[in-house]
């Protein structure tokens, strides 16, 4: 009867020390998993201030390494230097007034805030303030990324159209004004 008290002991024991450390498995998982979301939305935050500075400079091949593009656009793609070349080529046929370079050009105070991932896509939130005819405005915008491999993009692979995926993709980027109506 001893012999069974004894082992009835133990085995509680047991329990107790394989209930903490299960606990402490938990807590330790849920600790690493809260870090590489962390580290995850880090790095779409930069990528989003990366693109922003990228559309700043004009730098049209750095904007080749950003983007992820539909794979039968991709496929027709000879490069950077190409690619940099037909996007100036594109924005002066389709933009001959330079809107967006005058957009471009008065955007200051760029800024990206919180960013939500979901599996393989994350969405940053940004501000910025464009001069617009001497008034400035603060607008809101939202930048979409895309997982490929370990570095995040900006997608424009939801299209085989390039214009249309770019255009509808800056204009998020952009935003809308905040109007302060108080």
């Amino acid at each position: 009867m001893q012999g069974s008290a004894i082992n009835n002991n133990m085995l509680k024991h047991r329990s107790v020390v394989v209930f903490f450390l299960l606990c402490f498995t938990f807590a330790f998982a849920q600790s690493a998993f809260a870090q590489d979301e962390d580290a995850q939305a880090k790095a779409a935050r930069d990528q989003a201030q990366k693109l922003y500075q990228t559309f700043k400079n004009k730098d049209w091949k750095g904007l080749y390494d950003l983007i992820q593009l539909s794979p039968s656009v991709a496929k027709q793609l000879n490069g950077r230097d190409a690619f940099a070349k037909d996007f100036e080529t594109g924005l002066k046929q389709g933009d001959p007034t330079d809107n967006l370079g005058k957009v471009v050009d008065n955007m200051s105070d760029i800024r990206t805030g919180a960013a939500i991932v979901e599996g393989k896509y994350a969405y940053v939130s940004c501000t910025s303030v464009v001069v617009i005819e001497g008034t400035k405005m603060r607008f809101l915008g939202m930048v979409k990324l895309i997982k490929v491999g370990d570095s995040w993009r900006w997608d424009l692979s939801f299209t085989d159209d390039p214009e249309k995926a770019s255009a509808q993709r800056f204009s998020e980027m952009l935003g809308l004004p905040a109007v302060d109506k108080g």
